[in-house]
């Protein structure tokens, strides 16, 4: 039966196609097992070779060193290629400010394309099933997402324009549940991952809680219904969307190539801000997300927030030259009418001032400011600007990954030097913010975590340690202004 799913799933993305070998990331787990034995038992008799991929992350809470040794076993038991990647994330996070998942999935991803390209392989296959898109699912609905991302993952992604190893899953309509029935029925062996286990991961709490309570009222159909609606909305992207973006980017490029920019090597072409600006504004956000990804931008950093200010740097009309950082070294700059995302020369470092703009009208500004200890600022009526904090330089290692947003149902904070967490509700209820006010107030955020609700506390998870601690002074500055 699995087999079947899996066929069906492949014939239906129009694979293998032409395909002489393909690479299958194997981290021992019942997903990736599963894939790889699959893959050999439908493919191998059709002459395609595989190679199995294992990356180790040097991550001692996650991985155990027998974990390479295994999918080395079970390459040898398939009679297939096999090949070890070792890829350091604690420093990679550290250096980028991203999170602990964020940056093992970018250092994952870049050692798998690497090591499948060096096997020659055509195509790249992961072990992502139909669980794993559902809660990808869940986990944008509360971010907050457009149809691209309501689409979640496809079975094949369009093959890269470098020629590069095209990502496959062929676990994808295949329930976490039949994949391991399937596992037992055959008699092959897993490993189970500990932190698969652990509560304190948003997806694993999704995993071990929402579903079941989803599946158990609704009934195990809704999967097929969830599935079904998701990959309608894929197709709408591919087949009409997509199109429609790439030619409004098309429409708005500017003509003039040899205008450059004041500082940077430049990484798009630019873009003319009337006629970007007088787009249908839905339409307008797709173009600047679709400059910012042909630019390099990391996916970690392609956020509706960041979209919203590179859409607004090209409102308006501007003399001179307006800069938006958009971290890991990339800045969207807008030169009178042209704006482009470039990548500077330099990361700028922490002695200098960084500067982040949340250009949306609706928003205030936020400036970051590197400093030593903490600021002990009045406390304040939570509309008031600008008014200032100090934050955790450890806590925020790249300011630019912070955020302003209004408030939230049910957004929750520990204020520094409180008993425990408590809704931001609750806060302004005695501030004695009025009700009618409330929707104005705005928090300061990295990801979904709050950091400062502003006039009354940071999160004591990012408040400084001690007065000679690294830090940064945050200013939240009146709307209608750049900072």
């Amino acid at each position: 039966m699995l087999l079947e799913q899996i066929r069906s799933t492949l014939s239906g993305a129009g694979l293998p196609g032409g395909a002489r070998s393909v690479a299958v990331a194997v981290s021992g787990g019942a997903d990736s097992t599963a894939a790889a034995i699959a893959l050999h038992r439908l493919w191998s008799p059709l002459g395609i070779r595989l190679a199995l991929i294992h990356v180790d992350h040097t991550l001692p809470e996650a991985e155990s060193p027998h974990d390479a040794e295994f999918v080395r076993a079970l390459a040898e038991r398939l009679g297939t290629a096999f090949a070890n990647r070792i890829v350091a994330v604690r420093p990679e996070m550290a250096a980028s400010g991203e999170s602990l998942e964020m940056a093992a999935r970018r250092l994952r991803h870049a050692a798998l394309r690497e090591a499948a390209a060096e096997s020659g392989a055509d195509l790249l296959a992961l072990g992502h099933n139909a669980d794993d898109e559902i809660e990808t699912l869940l986990l944008r609905l509360a971010r907050g997402t457009g149809p691209r991302g309501l689409g979640g993952m496809a079975p094949a992604e369009p093959p890269p324009p470098d020629g590069g190893p095209q990502i496959i899953r062929p676990l994808l309509d295949c329930p976490r549940a039949d994949i391991r029935d399937w596992l037992r029925a055959e008699g092959i062996a897993w490993l189970d991952d500990p932190t698969n286990d652990a509560d304190d991961v948003q997806r694993n709490r999704i995993r071990h809680h929402v579903l079941p309570a989803l599946f158990d009222a609704l009934g195990d159909a809704a999967r097929d219904g969830i599935l079904r609606t998701m990959s309608l909305l894929r197709d709408e992207q591919r087949e009409w969307l997509s199109p429609a973006e790439h030619a409004a980017l098309n429409a708005v490029r500017s003509a003039e190539k040899t205008i450059a920019p004041s500082a940077g090597v430049a990484a798009s072409a630019p873009l003319r801000c009337p006629a970007l600006a007088a787009l249908p504004r839905p339409l307008a956000r797709r173009v600047c997300l679709l400059a910012m990804q042909e630019a390099g931008v990391p996916a970690a950093l392609q956020t509706f927030a960041a979209v919203e200010r590179v859409r607004a740097l090209a409102d308006g009309t501007a003399r001179g030259t307006l800069r938006l950082d958009l971290g890991a070294g990339f800045v969207a700059e807008r030169v009178y009418d042209a704006l482009r995302i470039i990548v500077s020369r330099s990361i700028p470092a922490p002695s200098a001032v960084s500067i982040i703009q949340t250009l949306s009208p609706l928003l205030a500004h936020l400036h970051a400011e590197p400093a030593t200890g903490f600021l002990r600022p009045l406390r304040d009526n939570p509309l008031a600007r600008p008014v200032s904090a100090s934050v955790s330089r450890d806590a925020v290692p790249n300011p630019a990954l912070l955020s302003v947003r209004t408030l939230r149902p049910g957004d929750r904070m520990t204020p520094l030097g409180a008993a425990g967490s408590r809704t931001i509700a609750d806060i302004l209820v005695d501030r004695k913010v009025p009700a009618p006010d409330r929707a104005a107030v705005e928090v300061v955020c990295l990801g979904d975590r709050i950091v400062w609700l502003p006039g009354h506390a940071v999160d004591a998870a990012f408040a400084v340690p001690s007065a000679d601690a690294p830090s940064w002074t945050l200013t939240l500055l009146p709307k209608g202004g750049l900072a």
